[in-house]
């Protein structure tokens, strides 16, 4: 069954990385990914973070490019714009569980777009009153939010 994602650049970043800790789980979850197989709903501030990281790792503006160009053409991906009400949500995220930004606007696509989250943060960065709203299911780092709501139209609803 395929399975809907958000895709945290943790993981995107080590599959692009050989020597991170975690490439290959990185590359297992990401080739589900580009294969087909699981779909990944991901806000463009992650899409803009995997780049940007490329370019400070690399130095490579050719190579931060080519990123960028190959992640826009993965057809089972969909980079969401989160609007001002999202903000809102992210920045009551961010205050009432006491995550860092960039965490609670990964955390708010997840629960708006009802996908599981993945990440490799580890359950040290998941501040302790959210993880009675994260389910932990896998050693692979995956997070599924026991509560979602959708109240926008699905970005994937082009694929059938």
């Amino acid at each position: 069954m395929m399975k809907r994602l958000t895709i945290d650049s943790s993981v995107i970043i080590s599959s692009l990385i050989k020597n991170e800790s975690r490439h290959g789980e990185a590359i297992q979850i990401w080739d589900s990914v580009i294969a087909g197989g699981d779909v990944a709903i991901i806000p463009d501030s992650v899409f803009v973070e995997v780049v940007a990281a490329v370019r400070r790792t690399t130095g490579s503006e050719e190579l931060a490019t080519e990123v960028k160009e190959e992640l826009l053409k993965i057809e089972n991906v969909s980079f969401v714009i989160l609007d001002q009400r999202a903000a809102g949500d992210i920045a009551d995220i961010a205050i009432q569980k006491g995550s860092r930004g960039m965490d609670a606007l990964v955390m708010q696509a997840a629960k708006e777009y009802e996908t599981e989250l993945v990440t490799f943060d580890d359950d040290q960065t998941i501040p302790g009153q959210m993880r009675d709203q994260v389910l932990h299911y896998c050693t692979l780092g995956f997070l599924r939010t026991k509560k979602s709501l959708i109240v926008r139209p699905d970005p994937l609803d082009h694929l059938g």
